[in-house]
């Protein structure tokens, strides 16, 4: 873990997140991320670099 400061705060959170994830899914070019309730935990979009 090379983030420093509040990227490295913000890592710490997403990463705690993902403990709570117990499913997940896909409508589109998004990625919800769900927990035991089915509540949303993260949304990802995708996008396209060019």
């Amino acid at each position: 873990m090379a983030c420093p400061g509040e990227a490295g705060s913000l890592e710490r959170t997403f990463l705690a997140t993902l403990n709570d994830v117990s499913g997940w899914q896909i409508d589109g070019k998004t990625l919800t991320l769900l927990d035991e309730q089915g509540a949303s935990r993260a949304r990802l979009e995708a996008v396209h670099l060019y």
